[in-house]
């Protein structure tokens, strides 16, 4: 398992290999393996409580977006993903996204530097969402329940980034 992710008090999402499993019932049961077409292998993986929503990041750049638990492709922003030769996708849901739609995706490795964001309705390609530069990769991000959100970076003594308007830059 690479990743793994809570939904509620008995749901969780994991993920292995090129597929995700699930279990509605704290982990007695599981339903899949749900195969993601077109992904390198599973990295990361985001859910969002208030659209039940799943973000998957690849081992190759990728990202994948569902509502429904399938994900038969393509990747979200087309097969090159957050940019040429990212690896080690991690994603995040960002603050308010049942209103504005906004996805966060990073390289974990650093070798795309920065922290991307896609509006699931209305965008062709990602574009940077921090205006500074990170010193390395990202090991995780996520957006707190009052808009804040997090990005911790993969550099020791780098640490973490705050901002409270991610998604107007």
């Amino acid at each position: 398992v690479t990743d793994m992710v809570v939904t509620d008090s008995y749901g969780v999402w994991v993920g292995q290999g090129t597929s995700l499993q699930q279990s509605t019932n704290g982990g007695w049961t599981w339903k899949g393996p749900a195969s993601v077409t077109g992904i390198s292998a599973v990295n990361s993986i985001a859910y969002d409580v208030d659209t039940k929503a799943i973000l998957v990041g690849g081992t190759a750049g990728e990202v994948f977006y569902s509502t429904d638990g399938k994900f038969p492709g393509p990747a979200v922003g087309g097969a090159s993903g957050i940019g040429a030769g990212a690896t080690n996708v991690k994603v995040a849901f960002g603050p308010d996204f049942s209103t504005n739609d906004k996805i966060f995706a990073a390289d974990a490795a650093g070798i795309v530097d920065g922290v991307f964001y896609f509006t699931v309705s209305t965008s062709t390609s990602w574009s940077s969402a921090l205006t500074t530069t990170l010193t390395g990769g990202v090991t995780d991000m996520v957006a707190a329940p009052d808009g804040t959100f997090y990005v911790v970076d993969t550099n020791a003594g780098a640490g973490l980034q705050r901002t409270l308007d991610i998604t107007r830059k």
